[in-house]
């Protein structure tokens, strides 16, 4: 039995779409709760072995990165390209910050590069949740 060429582009485009939602779950549902002190000692580990702490505080200190104890949560004013807008640092905030740090630019730190750290996906969330959870 023949198969119309549009029904095989529509059937591949169905298997990736069930594929990606699969990996998408997969790699959400894979990842093991860590509790309250697993977070808070996970965090500080890879804010030391990623060397966070020689451009951020996590006292409220200005250093050559903005300090990060209380940021989630907080208004900043950011530029991203020549626009300057008001973003609330929240999760993707955070993730985007650490993935792609010259995507937008904390106005009082516009003038500083932070290098494009090599971190992988869980412990970008690791980073993430622990900045969220100094917040509170």
């Amino acid at each position: 039995m023949k198969v119309p060429d549009r029904l095989k582009t529509l059937g591949t485009w169905f298997l990736l779409l069930i594929c990606f939602q699969f990996n998408a779950s997969c790699d959400k549902d894979s990842r093991r709760k860590l509790n309250h002190k697993e977070l808070m000692d996970q965090g500080s580990k890879l804010f030391a072995q990623y060397g966070c702490f020689t451009c951020h505080s996590l006292e409220g200190a200005k250093m050559y990165g903005p300090p990060l104890d209380e940021i989630y949560g907080k208004e900043i004013v950011v530029f991203r390209g020549d626009d300057t807008l008001t973003v609330t640092v929240d999760r993707d905030y955070l993730k985007r910050s650490i993935l792609d740090p010259g995507f937008e630019k904390d106005s009082a730190y516009q003038n500083r590069t932070m290098s494009l750290p090599v971190i992988n996906r869980e412990d970008v969330n690791i980073l993430v949740n622990y900045l969220m959870e100094l917040a509170n």
